[in-house]
């Protein structure tokens, strides 16, 4: 998956089938030969690459490197409960927590302007956008989960699909590698419209 803070960090998840492969290495290209193209469109963001891993855990983990004593403890929880609330101070940047509460099937009731909820949420089929700092709007979107619980359940089905078939890290790989090409070959028309390393 791909995580981005426009301008300031992006975080990419990057993995191969083949265990001979470094998957990171590939990507950052001999001498920083693949990466650097990226980074020089990208005006000088951060870009970080992750080893993905099947392990929500070490997944996080890596992610979270060079971070000590990681509690990750919280996706059990996730994993407990049927609907996940993300309002926020607009602080986190993409927001992680949002992708791990989808991939976990929660129904999702998120603020419109933060994070991630506006590239991984479509309205009433995968999740539910409120207008920020509107309470009314949270609260009917909030009301409107709890009094439909055939609802809860097909929006979650919606949200983990959306995480596992769209913004898969096979599916954000593929796309790196797209983009890759595209800025190389300065044709900017094969970059997908959609998902991990899109034109969202």
């Amino acid at each position: 998956g791909v995580a981005r803070d426009a301008g300031n960090r992006s975080k990419v998840a990057v993995y191969s089938t083949n265990e001979r492969i470094d998957a990171i290495g590939s990507c950052i290209g001999e001498r920083g030969s693949r990466i650097g193209s990226i980074l020089k469109e990208l005006n000088g963001e951060k870009v970080d690459l992750v080893l993905y891993n099947e392990d929500p855990t070490v997944f996080i983990a890596n992610a979270l490197s060079p971070a000590k004593n990681v509690i990750v403890n919280i996706l059990d929880e996730m994993k407990k409960h049927h609907i996940f609330l993300f309002t926020s101070d607009r602080n986190e940047g993409w927001g992680a927590v949002l992708n791990e509460a989808m991939s976990c099937g929660c129904a999702v009731v998120g603020s419109n302007t933060v994070g991630a909820v506006p590239f991984l949420i479509n309205d009433g089929v995968n999740g539910f956008m409120f207008q920020s700092e509107n309470l009314n709007s949270l609260e009917e979107k909030v009301s409107h989960l709890l009094d439909n619980p055939k609802l809860i359940k097909s929006i979650s089905l919606e949200a983990y699909r959306t995480i596992f078939d769209v913004w898969s890290p096979k599916n954000a790989a593929a796309n790196l590698m797209i983009l890759i090409d595209a800025l190389q070959s300065n044709n900017l028309s094969n970059i997908p419209k959609f998902g991990p390393a899109s034109l969202v």
